[in-house]
């Protein structure tokens, strides 16, 4: 039988598995190898070394989780943070400790090793927005200087909040309209867990029964009235007949032009709940004065509270609004800021006036995934939400507008269903979401077209011996055009990923005997590299070892992992 020689001329197809070896009908299966051990794919079509590990010092904790994030304030000021058990720590990339004095910088941190690894984190500036995916506290990291960083709470401001009380029986009544006061419901309602979170409060359905302002009219005493959906009184003394330019505003006194208007409420008041004496008793402060004291059955709960539990999907920025999903109680629920409505710490969801007023900047709220649970969102052509059971556009009453309080809606793309790591959005145009299926063993890329059509393709086809072991997280060289995966055993794989050339291809990339890798990170380099940071775990001698090692460029010639490297006198 005649001898039958072959030859390939590029390797972009990376490693093929067993069980796609006679997909030779594929033009990727003729781009691939059977093992490509520590080697990674170039876009031209050789496979290389990718070049050692630097060990770049041990982990601030050795008996707990590390995990490594990107900080990325912009292409030229990027760092790493190192987080452990209730301590942070910062590098360079570089590979070097931000120092304080002697020592490496650190600072406080409210995370065990275990709940670090459970975090999502989004970047707006200096800030980064931490939600918890088991439901516990939103907070914030902020970079005041390289060696001054917070966390503090994050403050959820004027909601959001549940859907109001419906049951004409069951009232709140307030001791005062402001300062510190007790509420007292017609029956149980409140439980310990609702310390620290508030309760919106309004005295009737629709707008109250005063007059209202016309200007050149006559007030007198402390008339009031209303106008645009908010109440005011007429100060103590000063002009009695109206002036020209009607009251607006929220807060404060102003004048009309001659009569000085006091701004009351708006319809509803905000407390915060500060203890709880029984189920139909607790304290509160006023945060926002409250129309009546009551009783009244127009009240509702925070959203977002001990009790119902706090954001637990990966949020994102869209249309100057911070978006937040998936409390423990209502898994499927997006929530917006009103427009430009949040900050370092905070964010405004105040939903309209408590009068029925509402406007396209207030905060807006949808039900996206049902039951199912909103596990990401990703802001790309238009904003898209990444469930447990699918994937949905979210947007106004049409695909290409803004969400707004009146117009949002949620439209099903696929039902594929996504597990809990965070996707990536990488090159275009358009840009590209790289996201890990609920089996945990697919990756998917789901581009979103200018003109709204949408494709999809799954990049785990032709390796699943690697991906079956389970994609874990992901971080993406864009210098390199490797998409890096940590697997849920500890390995390690990249893949080489071009969306203008087709080029996928993925390759393991086993480390040391023993070590195996608990986080992964990229960021650039001020000299136009992207670099790659990882912490690694071995145990020895019956010592567990945690250790922060950088990926070397190919052109610094280091080939070996946990390659250490002496800098000094000779």
């Amino acid at each position: 039988m005649a001898r039958v020689v072959s030859y390939a001329n590029n390797f972009t197809g990376g490693e093929i598995g067993p069980d796609a070896a006679e997909r030779s009908d594929l033009q990727q299966h003729a781009q691939g190898c059977a093992e490509g051990l520590n080697l990674i794919g170039l876009v031209t079509g050789p496979q290389v070394s990718r070049g050692g590990f630097q060990d770049r010092g041990a982990a601030g904790d050795q008996s707990e989780p590390t995990r490594i994030i990107g900080f990325v304030r912009s292409s030229e000021d990027a760092l790493f943070l190192e987080l452990g058990e209730e301590v942070a720590r910062v590098w360079t990339t570089a590979g070097d400790p931000v120092m304080d004095g002697d020592d490496p910088y650190e600072f406080v941190t409210p995370w065990t090793g275990d709940q670090v690894m459970r975090l999502w984190f989004k970047q707006l500036g200096d800030v980064l927005y931490v939600t918890d995916l088991d439901g516990g506290p939103t907070r914030v990291i902020k970079r005041v200087a390289d060696d001054d960083w917070t966390v503090a709470l994050f403050d959820f401001r004027e909601g959001p909040w549940l859907t109001e009380n419906q049951f004409e029986a069951l009232t709140l009544t307030a001791s005062a309209l402001s300062g510190t006061i007790t509420l007292t419901a017609s029956a149980g309602v409140f439980t310990a867990d609702d310390v620290g979170s508030l309760v919106r409060i309004r005295e009737s359905d629709g707008s109250p029964g005063l007059q209202t302002w016309t200007s050149g009219s006559d007030y007198t005493g402390g008339q009031k009235v209303q106008f645009d959906g908010k109440v005011y009184s007429r100060a103590p003394s000063g002009e009695d007949t109206a002036g020209t330019t009607p009251p607006v505003h929220s807060s404060g006194a102003v004048s009309d032009g001659a009569v000085v208007w006091t701004f009351l409420h708006d319809g509803a008041g905000v407390a915060r709940i500060t203890a709880v004496a029984s189920d139909v008793s607790a304290s509160a402060t006023v945060i926002r004065d409250l129309p009546a004291l009551g009783p009244t059955r127009f009240w509702a709960r925070q959203a977002y509270s001990a009790r119902e539990g706090y954001p637990r999907a990966l949020a994102e920025e869209r249309e100057e609004r911070l978006v937040f999903a998936a409390s423990r109680t209502l898994p499927g629920t997006v929530d917006a800021t009103r427009t430009a409505g949040f900050g370092p710490d905070y964010g405004d969801f105040k939903p309209g006036l408590g009068t029925g007023r509402v406007v396209e900047d207030d905060a807006v709220r949808l039900n996206v995934g049902g039951a199912e649970r909103v596990v990401w969102l990703l802001s790309s052509t238009v904003l898209l939400a990444g469930c447990t059971g699918g994937e949905y556009l979210l947007s106004g009453a049409q695909q290409d507008e803004p969400l707004t309080p009146q117009t949002r809606r949620a439209s099903p793309v696929s039902t594929y269903g996504n597990a809990d790591v965070a996707p990536l959005l990488i090159q275009g145009p358009p840009a590209a979401a790289l996201h890990v299926l609920r089996d945990r063993m697919t990756l998917r890329e789901t581009r979103v077209s200018p003109d709204l059509t949408v494709e999809s393709r799954n990049l785990s086809i032709l390796a699943h011996h690697i991906h079956d072991r389970g994609l874990a997280e992901q971080a993406w060289q864009q210098s390199q055009n490797l998409v890096w995966l940590r697997l849920d055993d500890g390995g390690l794989a990249a893949m080489t990923y071009d969306m203008e050339q087709r080029v996928t291809g993925t390759t393991r990339q086993p480390l040391p005997e023993g070590f195996v890798v608990e986080s992964i990170a990229t960021a650039p380099a001020p000299a136009g590299q992207d670099v790659l940071m990882i912490s690694v775990r071995r145990e020895k001698a019956g010592q567990m070892q945690r250790r922060i090692w950088r990926l070397a460029a190919r052109s610094e010639g280091i080939f070996v992992d946990g390659a250490l490297s002496y800098r000094g006198e000779p």
